[in-house]
């Protein structure tokens, strides 16, 4: 949260912090700067915000801080979208260096989170430390045995189709966890 993306106020409008989507502190999102393409970033809690994150703070505005740039932005609602839910249109935006090292660290930290949901709390040293996170909601109420084992099921069955990364590295993430469990 060092650096600083430069919103300009008139690239956020203050009408849309009323919208159907709230987002919560530690969530995955899409953010949209002026002249950036979207951004994979993780809102953050403006409370833990360095001196100048704070001095740049925008009312009604959530605290993203993008993966891969170490930058960070106030952005307003309408600048923001679901990560999951948008992955697969917003991963294809750019082919630029930056931007792929960007959405791999947010693809880490997605696995992490699942892995780190289905695993026991419990888990040694190592791993566990590994595996600390921030506010984790309903990773492990959407886990579906089915649905994992017809996902790799398909995988193998099929393995130069074309699959969306998000599906397959929350797969390997629950696939490690329960291997995890099996010690």
């Amino acid at each position: 949260l060092n650096s600083f993306k430069n919103t300009q106020e008139d690239s956020v409008p203050t009408e849309s912090v009323f919208s159907e989507v709230a987002y919560r502190v530690s969530d995955l999102v899409w953010g949209k700067v002026r002249g950036h393409p979207w951004w994979p970033g993780q809102i953050y809690d403006p409370s833990v915000a360095s001196e100048k994150a704070k001095r740049h703070r925008k009312e009604n505005c959530y605290l993203i801080a993008y993966f891969g740039d170490q930058t960070f932005a106030w952005n307003d609602v309408s600048m923001i979208k679901p990560f999951h839910k948008h992955f697969s249109e917003m991963e294809k935006q750019s082919d630029l260096e930056n931007f792929r090292h960007a959405v791999d660290c947010a693809l880490e930290e997605a696995s992490r989170r699942v892995e780190s949901c289905l695993s026991c709390p419990c888990t040694a040293g190592e791993v566990s430390s590994k595996l600390k996170t921030q506010v984790i909601a309903n990773a492990a109420s959407s886990f579906e045995p089915t649905e994992l084992v017809n996902f790799v099921k398909s995988l193998a069955q099929s393995p130069f189709i074309e699959f969306d990364r998000l599906d397959f590295v929350s797969a390997r993430a629950q696939l490690s966890a329960f291997y995890h469990s099996k010690g």
